[in-house]
């Protein structure tokens, strides 16, 4: 007997907490399904901007309002602001640095894309503007960041190449005078000793309207397997007095360098030009300086096995 009586006051409880919740249920969808006034804040965005101009960044992004609405809507709200996108494209014209919109046209704007035809009301602006700045272009070079380790005894042949090796920015003038050259990503390799190609991407100011068609070049790096070899060289000697006889100690210096393998034997000894000129010369200690005038460009580490000629003189 005790046991049907807690058994039916438990059936009761429970049928009294279901009809309880029930009728919230109720309550809540009767609350927030009737009309109600809300104010919103949206997101503003601008679409189809025309190639030769940009939004100033200081153009509000923020617009508020009062619509009317349900109150499910109105709490979505909350929890999402909704946007708003302007048709650049719709109100501007060659020559404009200033888009305005009125009243009228922000409210049908508004009611358009959040499929609201209630009402619209209390916007936080009469005149919404958009600032517009003229874009501008500039050439500006490529350079190359790179970490490259050579295998040993291997080295880059010749300059780097870079193709295209300048780009065209487009963006507002103040920041393009900004811009001196624009990196690459950049490139690592290790022990290398084959000839390198590969496309890089570049690397654009974070933050900024500056753009440009050309996204990534192509990067081609000679590597070739380098040796040293040297030759006797003889001094030449500059202003030398006519009513004397200079005698030069050595007359021949070892003129010491790397060159690629392949263009080992193309190299001789008419190709560099040793001189000292009389009219530098130490008269205190009697030495002339030797410097080295001439010399193929593809050699590397190039080094004189003396820094100093002593001279003779002879009347």
């Amino acid at each position: 007997m005790t046991e049907n009586r807690k058994t039916y006051k438990a059936s009761k409880v429970k049928s009294f907490l279901f009809f309880l919740l029930l009728a919230m249920i109720f309550w809540i969808l009767a609350k927030f399904s009737t009309e109600t006034s809300a104010l919103v804040e949206a997101n503003v965005f601008y679409d189809n901007v025309p190639e030769n101009v940009s939004v100033i960044p200081e153009s509000t992004d923020k617009l508020s309002f009062v619509m009317k609405t349900n109150g499910f809507q109105a709490l979505s709200y909350e929890f999402k602001q909704p946007s708003i996108h302007i048709d650049i494209s719709r109100y501007f014209e060659e020559g404009d640095t200033l888009i305005e919109l009125r009243n009228t046209d922000l409210v049908k704007l508004i009611s358009s894309q959040l499929d609201n035809s209630a009402g619209i009301s209390n916007l936080s602006t009469d005149t919404w503007r958009v600032m517009l700045d003229r874009l501008e272009t500039r050439k500006v070079p490529v350079k190359l960041a790179a970490e490259i380790k050579y295998k040993e005894g291997y080295r880059n042949l010749g300059a780097i190449t870079i193709k295209p090796d300048s780009i065209v920015l487009m963006g507002p003038l103040m920041k393009l005078q900004q811009i001196t050259h624009v990196e690459t990503e950049n490139v690592v390799i290790k022990n290398a000793s084959d000839k390198i190609e590969r496309n890089v991407a570049l690397q654009f100011p974070i933050d900024t309207d500056v753009s440009s068609k050309t996204q990534e070049v192509s990067v081609m790096i000679e590597v070739e397997e380098f040796t040293q070899k040297e030759f006797q060289v003889p001094v030449q000697l500059e202003n030398a007095p006519l009513d004397m006889e200079v005698k030069l100690l050595p007359s021949e210096i070892t003129v010491s360098f790397n060159v690629a393998m392949s263009q080992f034997n193309a190299v001789s000894s008419g190709d560099f030009k040793l001189v000292c000129d009389y009219n530098k010369r130490n008269e205190a200690e009697s030495y002339l300086v030797p410097v080295l005038e001439a010399h193929p460009n593809h050699l590397y580490d190039l080094e004189l096995a003396t820094k100093r000629v002593e001279y003779l003189i002879f009347k």
